[in-house]
């Protein structure tokens, strides 16, 4: 029984640092899959921020603009005071036009205390809405804020009591900053950001800056729904929209008493998100499957060259141990470290032939000895044999 303590085969052996590199290998890239994308969401929710809070500074900016605008028509009370004590509207709207030019706004409205209006650029005004808005910019002196007074449209307006000298009401302006439902405004809005940009109203996406996009095809998600209608704030994330998972940042549009009117949407460019992600999960596989063509090569490069040898090595061993020194040790085309233990083992083989020949020399002699022993002692027996029948 062999002595000799057997470990795994050299095949194992050889192969498992291989494997374990290409099991490496899969794992990094997963992982580096993994972390850009969390890096890319990263990027583009950080570009939704900023462009979020760009839209914000503009309407503030606006705000303060209109603001500015309805000091000063406090500040010039007499002219619009006796057009009003007057009933002259033809003069209150050029005093409120040339206030309109001044912050570029949109357009104004001039109503009474009591909410009738006096002299508008739209013809359009739901008065029991701008009746209670009157009554709180009465208590407030000057508001800004989002309405829906005006049509069917959702305007940011500043609003402010204009007073006579005697710091006597006489009257609310209200200058518009924006429509924020309106095909032009949402435009504007898509070319200054460089984003698609949406208004919404209820779930239901009511304009667009898409073209050939029909707006009542796009509907919003229930996690955005419930951010923006319930909640009241900014939602930034990804989410589902015309059947694509994108980048989107919503602000929802409030009321003075806090109620949600309608949703502007940003939508980020994902088309560079896309293709980087697309590069990567082609790129990832091409890399995998060139390793492994590599690993098959240097598979099959172990076999020829290491396995086989070895193996045939093994035999011609195995045949000498019968005591067949006649056989030849030839593993074939072999790596160096097989070449020289062939080697070693034909050194061996010619080392046994040297110790044995003097033996089967000696053997043989004396082989040939016995045999004439043999062939003088049947002459010796036959001569005795001839003698014997001769008496």
């Amino acid at each position: 029984m062999s002595r000799i303590k057997k470990t795994n085969k050299i095949s194992f052996l050889v192969l498992v640092p291989f494997i374990a590199f290409i099991v490496l290998l899969s794992a990094g890239g997963v992982y580096t899959y993994v972390t850009l994308s969390k890096d890319i969401r990263s990027m583009q929710i950080g570009m939704l921020e900023a462009n979020l809070k760009s839209t914000g500074d503009i309407i503030q900016q606006k705000r303060i603009s209109l603001q500015t605008a309805c000091r000063m028509l406090n500040d010039e009370y007499d002219a619009l005071y006796d057009a009003v004590a007057n009933a002259d509207t033809s003069k209150v709207r050029d005093e409120l036009t040339w206030s309109v030019k001044t912050c570029q706004a949109l357009g104004y409205i001039f109503t009474d205390m009591g909410g009738t209006v006096i002299s508008s650029t739209y013809p359009s005004v739901n008065p029991s809405k701008l009746s209670e808005i009157v009554r709180h910019v009465e208590d407030k002196g000057v508001v800004s804020s989002c309405g829906d007074f005006i049509g069917d449209v959702i305007c940011d307006y500043t609003a402010t009591v204009v007073r006579n000298n005697e710091q006597t009401p006489i009257g609310v302006a209200f200058l518009i900053g924006y429509i924020a439902n309106s095909r032009p405004s949402v435009e504007a809005a898509s070319q200054q950001l460089g984003l698609d940009a949406f208004i919404f109203q209820g779930d239901r996406c009511v304009i667009t800056s898409l073209d050939g996009v029909d707006p009542s095809s796009i509907r919003m998600d229930d996690e955005v729904f419930s951010a923006s209608y319930t909640g009241k704030r900014p939602w930034i994330g990804v989410s589902r929209m015309l059947g694509h998972r994108v980048y989107l940042a919503t602000a929802p549009l409030v009321d003075y008493t806090g109620q949600c009117l309608g949703v502007i949407m940003l939508r980020g460019d994902s088309t560079t998100t896309d293709h980087i992600m697309a590069d990567l999960q082609l790129f990832l596989p091409v890399v995998l499957a060139i390793f492994l063509v590599i690993f098959v090569l240097l598979g099959r490069r172990l076999h020829h060259r290491v396995l086989k040898p070895l193996k045939k090595l093994i035999e011609d061993v195995n045949v000498i141990a019968t005591g067949d020194l006649t056989r030849s040790v030839n593993p074939g085309e072999a790596c160096e470290e097989i070449a020289a233990l062939a080697d070693s083992v034909l050194q061996m083989e010619a080392k046994i032939r040297q110790v044995i020949k003097p033996v089967l020399d000696t053997t043989q002699a004396l082989i040939n000895s016995a045999n004439q022993l043999s062939g003088a002692s049947e002459s010796l027996s036959n001569a005795a044999n001839r003698q014997a029948a001769s008496l």
